[in-house]
C-alpha cells in the first residue's frame, strides 16, 4: 500500500525562510549569480522480519543546494542546516573558498528567468 505524504505548511514556510536568507546573503556578500533550491526530503526506515515489512521510524530532512559564481569563479554547495547563523556562516565559507580559487577556462553565465524542464517547473531564487 502507498501512502502520499505531503509537507505542511510549518514545513513550506521554513523552506521559503531558507531561501530568503540564502539571497539576503548572496546579495550582502556580493556574489554576482546565484541560485538556490531548497527541498525536504521523507525518508522512512524499515524491517523485514516473520515475512512482514514494517515502517519504523520517519525522517524528514531540509536541505539546500547553492551554486555561487563572481567573475570567472563558481561554486556549487549541499547545506543541510537549517539555522539561519550556520546557514549563513556555510555560505560565507563557500564564498571564500570560491574567491580563492582560480577562475574557471569555460565559466558561462548562468540564463536570465525560470527554468523549465520538459514540463516540470523548476523555481529558484536567481540573481
Amino acid at each position: 500500500m502507498s501512502t502520499k505524504l505531503s509537507i505542511d505548511r510549518a514545513t513550506e514556510e521554513k523552506m521559503n525562510d531558507i531561501l530568503d536568507w540564502i539571497a539576503n546573503k548572496c546579495k550582502s556578500l556580493g556574489v554576482e549569480n546565484y541560485d538556490a533550491i531548497t527541498f525536504s526530503e521523507l525518508s522512512g526506515q524499515s524491517r523485514f522480519s516473520n515475512n512482514s515489512i514494517t515502517t519504523v521510524n520517519y525522517l524528514l530532512t531540509l536541505e539546500s543546494m547553492v551554486y555561487m559564481s563572481k567573475g570567472k569563479k563558481r561554486i556549487v554547495g549541499l547545506i543541510t542546516s537549517t539555522e539561519r547563523e550556520s546557514l549563513e556562516k556555510t555560505l560565507e565559507r563557500l564564498y571564500n573558498s570560491m574567491i580563492t580559487g582560480s577562475p574557471d577556462s569555460e565559466f558561462a553565465p548562468l540564463p536570465k528567468g525560470l527554468l523549465t524542464i520538459k514540463g516540470c517547473m523548476i523555481l529558484m531564487i536567481h540573481c
